[in-house]
């Protein structure tokens, strides 16, 4: 019997150590993005001056960075999504008035 055909095997179609092989990769990549983004903060933390239309401050610049791209994320999320469809409104007939319909005059539906 074949690594695929082990109902034991943790996971669908993959040997355990290919999985212990791929959760260790993933270690290493998250480990790799932590040591990047610390010093990345720290080589962006010196203080900047911000000027607003009626005053100014002295934020960090990570901060500023944060902010912009929470700013980002949140007009993407707003600007990307579908618009919302409005439903017809129930006496609305497709075809025209209700007493266009082929079938002849029909009562408008009571809820």
């Amino acid at each position: 019997m074949s690594w695929t055909e082990d109902p034991s095997a943790s996971g669908p179609g993959r040997p355990p150590e290919s999985q212990a092989r791929s959760r260790g990769a993933k270690i290493v990549v998250a480990a790799i993005v932590v040591v990047v983004l610390v010093i990345f903060v720290l080589k962006n933390s010196q203080p900047v001056t911000l000027d607003f239309v009626v005053t100014s401050g002295h934020p960090r610049l990570i901060w500023l960075i944060v902010g912009c791209v929470l700013i980002g994320i949140a007009t993407g999320y707003f600007l990307g999504r579908p618009p919302r469809r409005r439903a017809p409104k129930p006496e609305e007939n497709r075809l025209g008035t209700l007493g266009d319909s082929p079938g002849g005059s029909t009562p408008p539906k009571r809820r």
